[in-house]
């Protein structure tokens, strides 16, 4: 287990009370797609349709272009959450305790 197990719980399911909501991919999610053959933009909103936590990974969720796109399965980490999502302040303190830094 990588993190407080019942805090990323707690989380995982105020996340979901707030499905779907919007999201941008950093790097990392960007490198992925690029690899698959799909380019995306850092600036490309992206829809967090679900929500799971993974033990080996933590919180994980599913997101997408639009409903007709790949999905993609990507750590909460390699998410950009705007700052007028709700749980913002959670979320990246979050992905802080998992060593992302903000810019």
């Amino acid at each position: 287990m990588i993190d407080n197990y019942q805090q990323a719980l707690s989380l995982m399911e105020k996340m979901r009370l707030e499905l779907p909501f919007t999201v941008y991919p950093d790097q990392g999610l960007l490198k992925i797609a690029e690899e698959k053959g799909d380019i995306l933009s850092p600036n490309q909103p992206m829809d967090v349709r679900q929500v799971v936590y993974v033990e080996e990974g933590g919180i994980v969720c599913a997101v997408e272009k639009s409903p007709e796109d790949t999905v993609y399965i990507s750590s909460v980490t390699h998410l950009k959450i705007p700052d007028d999502h709700p749980l913002v302040s959670e979320i990246r303190d979050y992905q802080n305790r998992e060593n992302i830094v903000w810019l």
